[in-house]
């Protein structure tokens, strides 16, 4: 029987040393099933390695090296594995990101499936690409993506970094795609050398990330797939790093690409050089101190938002489309009750020269729903607690002491 995610999932945590409760607890299964999922494993891991997972009291164990396991997830994900439908997804969606002239009855026959089941993969995928802006086109036969090119390049950009440091069950050869190995060198030195000019310090993941993403956009850009809108473009042409960027890429953007220029020079400002920007930065204090009196006046309470607003400000001021949110490709998390107040805020403010993202408002309102909570918990009075306590201590009636500290901290306390 062929391996399925599940089964490489206890595989991997036997590896991780977990325990059998704790295996149990991540596949939502019984401790039979369990059983059949080990018996598999070992079938092929004596196939392969001549290694078999052993149990112990509370946790099964296999005595394997980091190569040894590389070689077995290889043979696997080659030979023995078997896509389940969220994989067949993740398949296409690679596809459709890194290869060209994509057909139906090639992917069929990659994917080992009809093309009833093909179909609905292939719905599952166009509902996912609505939330980038992206759609699915055909034409003569072709398939590929359309819509969003910015996101498209995010997506492309993400997923190669996902994927390309680790084994994975995708035989897609997208890697190949990264294969001009002097223009990934010259890209690296061209950045190495903006970095000097702004006088700072990039991340070494910010260049792996920059140096991926302008080779997809120097590919992109030479297939006429140019971007031509930008909505903070006025203020970005006007900084000094813009013309850093247009004069040092020259050789790869095209200097009357303006729009395309703007878009990387927002991701440089991303780091190290916010004290270039003191006009913008203003700007930002000003959203800032609006936003949480509007929030006050929703708590009715006066709260001193002073030290999560130099956070806040760390937070936006590099540019208003933080590098880790231009290449957020998620979903946003639960929205808290901040949410739709920081939203709508956000719509009609006149402070700031863009208006946020939505990952962007749902972090502001994550940070100012944690602060708040702990602000909350500080009006807890210690001395209250200690003299509750005390009077309870030589006979303590449990109904009547808990029934007196619910009533002053009921929302601080669970039950």
């Amino acid at each position: 029987m062929s391996l399925k995610k599940k089964d490489i999932l206890v595989f991997n945590m036997i590896y991780s040393n977990s325990t059998i409760e704790n295996i149990l607890l991540n596949i939502n299964s019984c401790e039979r099933n369990l059983r059949y999922i080990i018996d598999n494993l070992n079938y092929y891991l004596i196939k392969i390695l001549n290694k078999k997972i052993l149990k112990r009291k509370t946790f099964f164990s296999i005595d394997i090296s980091e190569e040894e396991k590389n070689l077995f997830l290889s043979k696997i994900y080659a030979y023995y594995y078997c896509f389940v439908q969220e994989e067949r997804v993740e398949y296409l969606f690679l596809s459709f990101l890194f290869l060209e002239k994509i057909k139906l009855c090639n992917l069929e026959k990659e994917l080992d499936i009809t093309r009833a089941t093909l179909k609905k993969d292939l719905f599952i995928l166009t509902e996912k690409l609505k939330n980038y802006g992206l759609e699915i086109q055909n034409k003569n036969n072709n398939l590929f993506l359309i819509g969003n090119e910015k996101k498209y390049r995010h997506l492309k950009c993400m997923k190669f970094l996902e994927y390309s440091s680790k084994i994975s069950p995708f035989k897609l050869n997208f890697i190949s795609y990264f294969n001009n190995k002097s223009l990934l060198r010259k890209i690296k030195e061209i950045i190495i050398k903006v970095e000097s000019i702004f006088n700072t310090t990039f991340p070494k993941e910010f260049i792996e990330l920059m140096n991926i993403f302008i080779y997809i956009s120097f590919e992109r850009i030479n297939s006429n797939f140019i971007i031509n809108k930008k909505s903070n473009y006025k203020f970005l042409i006007n900084t000094f790093q813009y013309n850093v960027v247009k004069q040092n890429f020259s050789d790869l953007i095209p200097t009357n690409l303006t729009f395309e220029i703007a878009h990387l020079t927002e991701y440089f400002l991303s780091y190290g050089i916010e004290e270039n920007l003191s006009e913008f930065k203003f700007c930002v204090e000003q959203y800032l101190s609006h936003l949480f009196i509007e929030i006050n006046n929703y708590l009715k309470k006066d709260i001193n938002w002073k030290k999560l607003k130099s956070e806040l400000i760390y937070y936006l001021v590099p540019a208003l489309y933080r590098l880790r949110n231009n290449f957020y490709i998620g979903e946003i998390g639960e929205k808290n009750n901040f949410f739709s107040l920081i939203e709508d805020f956000s719509d009609s403010e006149t402070f700031l020269p863009e208006k946020l993202s939505k990952f962007e408002i749902f972090y502001l309102s994550k940070k100012i729903e944690e602060f708040y909570l702990q602000d909350q918990l500080k009006i807890i009075d210690l001395n209250k607690i200690i003299e509750i306590a005390k009077k309870h201590s030589f006979s303590l009636d449990e109904k009547n002491f808990s029934k007196e500290l619910l009533t002053l901290y009921e929302k601080y306390i669970k039950y």
